[in-house]
């Protein structure tokens, strides 16, 4: 899907897209933390049935819209993977930057796995506390694809993307000394719109390399098959260290993200 959107819009729409898909989900955690303090069976109910309601409206919206019989756009043709290893081969880029990228998204998740359960229990915030702080980070990945699109322009894809991801990888950390739930919800948002700022050149960059399908496809499997990992080691570290050393995790996405500089794909 990121593929494809890549290949078809511009980077000022992929700004756009950006931009505008998180803000539809701006007042939900909002809502929903507000329902939860009062009654998680209604909190869960309200849930189910705005899912149904969602639903019902995508197929009044597919019945409305008339199907065109225009011939589908096709952005890629089809490659054979033996075609696929010799470009890899020869573009070392098009592997590894996206297992950098996908070792970044394990570190940070291995990080992050845990954060609603340490906001409530060890920093003490209330549930209402907790909406706010997810809605504030869709404003924050919101806000975080024009800033992109504006640095990268300028720096590049790639290095925006490393640059991006040590930020993050120093902004996290500082929840270790936190105690006030203003200031954890303050830190998350400025560490949620580095992260967010990803989207953009990431998208910008895999689209455009040959082996775009399978640079995206390395991304997203990898990522998912070293995060089954994830919560055996943030629950280790949380039980035998402390809770808050987990967020110190995020210091180890420096590495990967200071090799991404030597990878120059824009």
């Amino acid at each position: 899907m990121r593929v494809v959107i890549g290949k078809r819009m511009s980077k000022e729409e992929l700004s756009t897209y950006f931009t505008i898909t998180p803000l539809f989900s701006i007042v939900s955690p909002l809502i929903s933390g507000f329902i939860a303090q009062e009654s998680y069976t209604i909190d869960f109910v309200v849930t189910f049935i705005f899912i149904i309601i969602v639903i019902l409206i995508l197929f009044i919206i597919k019945s409305i819209v008339p199907l065109t019989e225009e011939k589908p756009i096709t952005t890629t043709s089809h490659i054979p993977f033996k075609e696929y290893s010799k470009l890899m081969r020869e573009d070392r880029s098009g592997l590894i930057l996206p297992l950098l990228l996908a070792v970044n998204r394990f570190i940070f998740g291995t990080s992050f796995l845990y954060i609603p359960l340490y906001f409530t229990e060890i920093i003490k915030g209330s549930l209402l506390e907790l909406g706010i702080m997810l809605s504030t980070e869709t404003i924050a990945i919101s806000l975080a694809s024009s800033l992109s699109k504006f640095i990268s322009d300028r720096l590049g894809n790639v290095t925006t993307l490393a640059m991006t991801r040590i930020l993050a990888a120093i902004t996290y950390p500082l929840i270790y000394f936190v105690k006030s739930p203003v200031i954890f919800i303050l830190i998350n948002w400025v560490g949620t719109l580095f992260i967010a700022m990803d989207n953009v050149p990431e998208v910008s960059v895999i689209s455009k390399m040959k082996t775009a399908n399978l640079s995206m496809s390395l991304i997203d499997s990898v990522s998912t098959l070293l995060s089954i990992s994830s919560p055996i080691i943030a629950l280790y570290i949380w039980v035998n260290i402390s809770p808050a050393t987990v967020f110190l995790l995020s210091l180890l996405v420096i590495i990967p993200s200071i090799l991404m500089f030597k990878y120059k794909v824009d």
